[in-house]
């Protein structure tokens, strides 16, 4: 588990598996929580973040496995 910038109540707390993930959420200065793999990492990682502090939201992102670098996609 780790945590990029600090937590404020008035924004939301991005949450992701892997920092491969991070590196692309980086640019929008919000927290970013990097739980490592699996539903039991990010249930323990969310956990322990909200016992000590309360974003705004919490919203969970991912990839699917989807991180390749020949792979092109729309929005």
């Amino acid at each position: 588990m780790r945590l990029h910038r600090a937590i404020s109540s008035d924004l939301p707390l991005l949450v992701v598996a892997l920092e491969e993930e991070a590196v692309h959420l980086h640019v929008s200065q919000l927290p970013v929580l990097v739980t490592g793999a699996g539903k039991v990492n990010a249930a323990v990682a969310v956990a322990t973040i909200l016992g000590q502090s309360s974003p705004s939201e919490v919203i969970n992102l991912g990839t699917a496995g989807a991180l390749r670098p020949d792979l092109v996609g729309t929005m």
